[in-house]
């Protein structure tokens, strides 16, 4: 199986770690000081679950004229056009334009077009949730996770994944609630799950979606 390899070193980094970022690419994160001997030992060690794997990852995201992503749990079809001048991302019901002519700049406009839609919608709606229940959340961000959607800290700093955006407005909000219950429990003991619970009943629903879709969601 062949597969990408995308190695970054940092001065800072004392360990070697690897990260599947979709069924075609492998990050290999080292430390400046450690040989590309030792990076090769490593992944010929590790071949055998690299290839299982990768062969478990969705298919990279397209972005040609004509693809389609997720947004708001239904499927939009991206379109190019040749704008006359600087030219915006539209969406106009289920379309996304996108002012590109290749797939690099695809991947690029659509990525910062739904991180905006995301930093908007996400946080107003976590407003909106968190005084339903009654919570107060200190600050609301929206960052970019390669695996998680989203985390509430002691503080009741409570940051999400903009790929959210692409979810299910009913899963979007599991999600919310699931972070909002991290203010009173800041673990996933049978108390969190029945505050959840409380407030999302078929919240086992909503992680079965997680499960099935947010590989292919975290690989855009």
């Amino acid at each position: 199986m062949q597969y990408d390899l995308v190695i970054k070193r940092s001065s800072r980094r004392k360990t070697v770690a690897l990260r599947i970022i979709n069924s075609r690419t492998v990050e290999l994160r080292a430390p400046q000081w450690v040989s590309d001997d030792y990076l090769s030992a490593l992944l010929k060690k590790r071949e055998a679950w690299l290839h299982r794997m990768l062969a478990s990852c969705p298919e990279p995201m397209a972005y040609h004229d004509g693809a389609t992503v997720m947004m708001y749990g239904d499927a939009h079809t991206l379109r190019w056009y040749r704008p006359q001048g600087r030219g915006d991302v539209c969406l106009v019901e289920n379309i996304i334009y996108l002012p590109v002519s290749n797939e690099q700049a695809a991947a690029k406009a659509l990525a910062k077009f739904l991180r905006e839609r995301a930093v908007k919608e996400l946080t107003a709606r976590c407003q909106t949730l968190a005084a339903q229940v009654g919570r107060k959340p200190s600050q609301i961000n929206v960052r970019s996770f390669t695996a998680r959607w989203g985390s509430c800290d002691s503080k009741g700093v409570i940051k999400f994944n903009w790929r959210l955006i692409m979810a299910p407005p009913e899963v979007r909000d599991y999600v919310i609630f699931h972070e909002l219950a991290h203010m009173v429990e800041m673990n996933h003991s049978a108390h969190f799950w029945r505050e959840v619970a409380s407030w999302v009943p078929n919240y086992k629903a909503h992680c079965a979606w997680l499960k099935q879709h947010g590989p292919l969601l975290l690989a855009v």
